[in-house]
């Protein structure tokens, strides 16, 4: 999706919340007036307009929410969607991949630089060091030939597990204030005026949340479905969003909304939850091959019950 007209940059002030002032490029929350996550997108901001990059299943209610707050501004919205490819080259051999081909491969998080007619954008999907590269639709077989590498399949899901990295539509949705989700780089709160920030202030003021969404690692190899219950001690202490079984870690690893005490910390801290340092298996090109080891940042294990959402005890 693209924003064009002169004051595009000034448009996306008080409808997004992220940093005060796009410079080049930024990762951001669209809110409602209740505060809840509306859609997550990576925005980067070009010459003459802002390229909106988001889940497809969103684009058509970000579009529709831009287009209600377009009154007098001169701006126009143009969905993108059929005319662009986006892809994803992820992994520690990432850049190489680039280089190799002649590509630009931009070092600062969310930099970009343009290719010809195409785009490369330091941004990832996974977790994992990575990059968009953006063309034009019909360059989409040639660039997949050219960067020489296979096309993700159902292991792309576990590596953003592994890395704790949450996707709007299945770990963060509208039901998600923004301080729940963890995700302090979408956050700024020394913007000006925006949609939500009555609630996020005052989430902030009490210091209050009463769930956090953080990664798991759960002994078991059998991966809960989305929605089961977790309890401690026989009281409610989260809810999984998403999980998968990761060979690397001969263990489950998950994103959950963990039930919080006093908005302090999340229940049982110290008792049924400790630190412990994961090591995964990143890709070795994209994020398909599987073949060098590297460590990722701490996550919070649960030791705890499995309960199904008909309240059955699994053990």
């Amino acid at each position: 999706m693209a924003t064009t007209g002169p004051v595009c940059c000034t448009l996306s002030q008080p409808i997004i919340f992220s940093s005060s002032r796009l410079a080049l490029a930024c990762y951001v929350f669209f809110l409602n007036a209740q505060g809840r996550v509306l859609a997550d997108a990576n925005i980067l901001c070009r010459e003459d307009h802002l390229l909106i990059d988001t889940e497809p299943e969103v684009r058509e209610r970000i579009y529709a929410h831009l287009d209600h707050y377009i009154i007098a501004d001169d701006v126009t919205l143009e969905d993108a969607t059929a005319r662009t490819t986006t892809l994803a080259v992820e992994g520690p051999r990432s850049a190489e991949v680039l280089a190799r081909i002649g590509a630009p491969v931009p070092e600062a998080d969310y930099a970009f630089a343009p290719w010809g007619s195409r785009l490369v954008a330091r941004l990832s999907s996974t977790g994992s060091p990575g990059f968009f590269v953006f063309a034009p639709v019909d360059e989409q077989p040639a660039l997949i030939a050219q960067l020489g590498i296979e096309q993700a399949d159902a292991e792309a899901a576990r590596i953003v597990l592994e890395h704790g990295k949450p996707r709007y539509g299945e770990d963060i949705t509208d039901r998600s204030l923004a301080q729940e989700t963890n995700q302090s780089h979408a956050l700024h709160f020394s913007k000006g005026c925006y949609l939500g920030q009555e609630i996020v202030e005052r989430v902030r003021a009490r210091a209050q949340l009463h769930r956090e969404l953080i990664p798991l690692d759960i002994d078991g190899t059998t991966a809960p479905a989305p929605g089961t219950k977790l309890t401690t001690q026989g009281n409610a202490a989260a809810e999984i969003t998403s999980a998968a079984f990761s060979p690397a870690l001969a263990k489950v690893v998950a994103l959950a909304y963990v039930r919080t005490d006093d908005g302090q910390k999340p229940c049982g801290w110290g008792q049924h939850m400790t630190i412990a340092k994961s090591v995964v298996l990143m890709a070795a090109a994209a994020v398909l091959s599987t073949s060098t080891l590297a460590q990722i940042q701490p996550s919070r294990v649960l030791t705890l019950n499995a309960a199904s959402r008909d309240g059955e005890s699994h053990g």
